[in-house]
This record gives structure tokens, sequence and C-alpha cells, in this order.
């Protein structure tokens, strides 16, 4: 599809009876990249990769997997640290990562020292009210660990 300005906004690998399938793409009206995501049947299935453009100089990508449109298994969080091409490639730096259970909900996030090595444990109930953290220092030490996150964490 293209907008008034003739500018792409969605590019689409099948669409039948309305029904999308295959690879999809969707940009913003500066043209900028704003997701890449798979369909099956008009339901997300598969790979996706999402871009946030909170700050321009820098970029964000959330990439992982669907499975009947839930977010599943291991999504990864990437920075931007040079400039983004339309089609996603550029070089990026994972910062966190999140794993998620078969129902969608947020198990367990890791958040990563610049050495990738993880520096925060947080694992969440299946009510996701519960927590336990553990710290871990740039070498990868158990720093700390509990029920409570240090307001600094927070």
């Amino acid at each position: 599809m293209v907008d008034l300005n003739g500018h792409v906004r969605v590019l689409g690998e099948s669409y039948e009876n309305k029904i999308r399938n295959g690879e999809w793409r969707h940009f913003d009206q500066q043209e900028r990249l704003l997701s890449i995501e798979t369909f099956r049947n008009d339901t997300l299935q598969g790979p996706a990769s999402l871009y946030y453009y909170t700050n321009p100089n820098s970029p964000t990508r959330l990439q992982g997997s669907y499975q009947a449109g839930v977010q599943t298994g291991r999504w990864e969080l990437w920075q931007s640290t040079s400039a983004i091409n339309k089609d996603g490639s550029g070089r990026w730096k994972k910062v966190v990562w999140y794993d998620y259970d078969a129902t969608g909900r947020m198990r367990t996030r890791y958040q990563l020292h610049p050495n990738g090595k993880v520096a925060l444990e947080l694992s969440m109930s299946i009510s996701g009210q519960d927590t336990h953290y553990r710290q871990y220092s740039p070498k990868g030490k158990l720093i700390g660990e509990g029920k409570k996150l240090p307001d600094i964490l927070e």
C-alpha cells in the first residue's frame, strides 16, 4: 500500500480474500521501517521484528516470535549503533531479552551489561505479582538476589 504522498507504507507477501500470509513490512511517514511480521491465515505466526524511534539517533528493535498471535519464547531488545537500512540491517547491540511462556506472559527479563553479560535477571510468577531477582557483576559473578529489588534497580 502507498500513502497519498506516494510513500510505501505496507509491503506484503500475500493478500487474498482479505487474508494476510507470509512476511509483511510496515513503514512510517518518513519511510522508516516499523515492523517485519510473519502471518499465517491473517494471524501472527513466526518471526517478528518491531522497530522504535523514540530516540532518532539510536533506534531500538524488539525481535522474537509469535505462535497463534501470542508472543512466545525469547524476545530480544537491540539498540542501534549505526544507521538503519530499509530492510532493518545495520549494526545492533543486544541490551535486554525477555522469555515468554506459551500464553504470552513474560516470565523472565534479562538486562545486560555493556560487555553482553547478564546484569540483572528478574523472574515473575504466573500471576506476574511475585518476583525474584539476581544481580550480577560485569564479570558474571552473583552479587545480590532476593524478592524485592533494591530501590536503585526499580
